[in-house]
């Protein structure tokens, strides 16, 4: 039905169609096509449709196993208990999961791009700051020091960060941990 109507789409509304369907084969494995149809011409009798049919099967599978395996990736890392975070070598958050959202009160669009010292008090900055250097001039660092809720509160974590490279070695992004040492202070009362 789905396709019937792409059909005719092209031929009644000279509209343009172009979508990715899968395709059951006699062996009961799957083929995926991209189907692309448009009208080409119509006279008081006939209507004309173009097409082209092409086999992206490999493509569709490898764009369905990224997506899985981000998916995975991304419940993997939403299910740790410590903060997980991603920032440039400027020093801005690129990604988190969401415990950071949960544990800082900050929603996922105040996060996007915020600059990370903003996430601890104005005499903590400064080593934050340098702690992402370190990260990324030694291939290791760790600091403690209290986040700063959206809300004011002030959280002692211990945070951990190594460098990430891109293709030509150079490093981009420092991934990280936060442990919220809270838990450990108690224990330790």
């Amino acid at each position: 039905p789905e396709i019937r109507a792409g059909l005719d789409r092209a031929a009644t509304m000279a509209e343009s169609s172009r979508d990715i369907w899968r395709l059951p084969t006699p062996d009961m494995s799957n083929r995926f096509i991209e189907l692309s149809i448009e009208h080409a011409v119509a006279d008081t009798d006939t209507t004309i449709l173009r097409g082209a049919v092409h086999d992206v099967t490999e493509h569709e599978r490898r764009s369905r196993q990224v997506d899985a395996e981000r998916q995975f990736f991304d419940q993997a890392i939403d299910s740790l208990d410590d903060l997980f975070y991603v920032v440039g070598v400027d020093g801005r958050i690129n990604q988190w999961n969401s415990r950071v959202s949960t544990v800082t009160g900050y929603s996922e669009t105040e996060l996007k791009g915020m600059d990370a010292t903003e996430m601890f008090p104005e005499g903590q900055r400064q080593k934050i700051s340098e702690a992402i250097t370190e990260a990324v001039s030694t291939g290791q660092s760790t600091v403690q020091a209290d986040l700063l809720s959206a809300d004011g509160k002030r959280i002692p974590c211990e945070f951990s960060g190594s460098p990430i490279t891109d293709s030509d070695g150079e490093v981009t992004q420092v991934v990280g941990i936060g442990r919220d040492l809270r838990r450990r202070r108690e224990r330790e009362r």
